[in-house]
């Protein structure tokens, strides 16, 4: 029995290291989610998943690890929405906690610790253990460990400060004059002082890794050159091709795990199994059919060929590449018509005619005013009182318009030129 148990959870950790393997330092946040839901799935091994996670927390490095954080947030955070199935979770999250997160922050650094403290946040937000007593432990182990970390970098700036005189002292016997040494040493001193405790800014600020910045290129694009006329489109035209290519995201995220993995299996296998294969597909029988290996190879073979190739239902394994290719395939047509029509509509989408109409009625507005101003100065000059009954309507329209911010991005001459360019 103890034999079987151990063998089972030796292979679930296999598994999940075989996925943690298949996940690239920048894997996008469906695919995390997507490992988090096979773990919460798989709950039942959770002391397989845990133990495996922390040896790959303890060796591998700094950036896999919080690669690794992240896995274990969004198990701390699955289902939260569902109570039924966040209350069948709640082991495995309290589990995650002791045999994950606190080994974790007892081994990292205060860099690392700065980045999960927002993570907790969130799983106190959530309540995801229950009770304060686990969230708790590991808060103190945040806090304590950061401030322990700042006290000594207050206490080595204190004694770079107190050693500094001394080393100076030594200097004024070998000039003359004993004053003009002891005066200008303290100032020496602070202005050695100052750039060691420059290194405390940097701690509190986020790694390079995180500040990811879109760098954007700007380019030319002739867009009469493309051979695809111009026409009006409307803006809801676009709603479908963005709806089909974010519904396929989800579930290309998710065969894109078992494709990967496959790849890695068959990448795996040695060179002489892969030419063997190679042979056996480009020399068949006569029917058709591949030819067999001789025994005494297969039985070669067979022990160089993992477990995990042999458990491999084919059928399904080629279902599932196929699908995801038919999932590429139509993301990419979806992509392709959302690029015709930005063409086909030259990137106008009505906004400028929204503007010129705008100011084209700002000035019939203005025309009414100086109108209206003209006929009270007539009326004054013939005697007539005139007391406008919306004065105080008028002021809340007149305060509304000035309150509008101008349209700084409209620009009269350039859309005339490139409606010509149009016609």
């Amino acid at each position: 029995g103890t034999m079987a148990s151990s063998s089972s959870s030796s292979s679930w950790a296999t598994k999940l290291e075989t996925r943690l393997s298949s996940l690239g330092d920048g894997a996008s946040k469906e695919t995390i989610q997507s490992l988090a839901k096979w773990i919460g799935f798989n709950r039942k091994h959770c002391t397989s998943f845990c133990t495996c996670l922390d040896e790959h927390i303890s060796q591998d490095g700094a950036m896999r690890s919080w690669l690794y954080l992240q896995l274990v947030h969004e198990v701390m955070l699955l289902e939260k929405d569902n109570p039924t199935k966040w209350d069948r979770l709640s082991e495995t999250r309290i589990m995650f906690g002791e045999m994950v997160v606190m080994p974790a922050l007892k081994k990292s650094d205060v860099a690392m610790k700065q980045k999960v403290a927002p993570l907790i946040e969130e799983w106190e937000k959530a309540d995801s253990f229950g009770s304060p007593t686990l969230i708790n432990q590991i808060r103190d182990l945040l806090s304590s460990d950061i401030a322990n970390e700042e006290s000594k970098e207050d206490k080595s700036t204190a004694v770079a400060d107190i050693p500094a005189e001394p080393k100076e002292e030594p200097k004024a016997p070998q000039e003359e004059p004993k004053t003009e040494a002891t005066e200008p040493a303290p100032k020496e001193v602070k202005e050695e002082a100052k750039p060691k405790v420059e290194p405390k800014k940097p701690a509190s600020s986020p790694p390079p890794s995180l500040n990811r910045q879109s760098s954007v290129e700007e380019i030319t694009f002739d867009f009469e050159g493309s051979g695809i006329p111009y026409s009006k489109v409307e803006s809801r035209e676009f709603e479908g091709p963005c709806k089909d290519i974010a519904n396929l995201q989800i579930s290309r995220d998710l065969r894109n795990d078992a494709a990967v993995q496959l790849s890695s299996r068959l990448s795996a296998l040695p060179e002489e199994i892969k030419q063997a294969c190679q042979e056996a597909q480009e020399m068949r029988n006569e029917d058709g059919t591949a030819l067999e290996l001789p025994e005494e190879q297969a039985l070669k073979f067979a022990g160089l060929i993992g477990d995990d190739i042999l458990d491999t239902d084919l059928d399904e394994a080629l279902l599932n590449v196929k699908t995801f290719m038919e999932m590429v395939q139509q993301q990419k047509q979806a992509r392709q018509l959302l690029i015709q029509l930005l063409i086909q509509s030259r990137c106008q989408f009505g906004s400028d005619e929204a503007a010129e109409e705008f100011y084209s009625l700002d000035g019939v507005l203005k025309n009414l005013k100086e109108r209206k101003q003209l006929l009270s100065d007539a009326m004054d000059l013939e005697g007539l009182d005139f007391e406008a009954e919306e004065s105080k309507e008028e002021k809340k329209q007149q305060a509304a318009a000035a309150a509008l911010a101008p349209l700084t991005w409209y620009k009269p001459n350039e859309t005339d030129s490139k409606r010509a360019k149009l016609e």
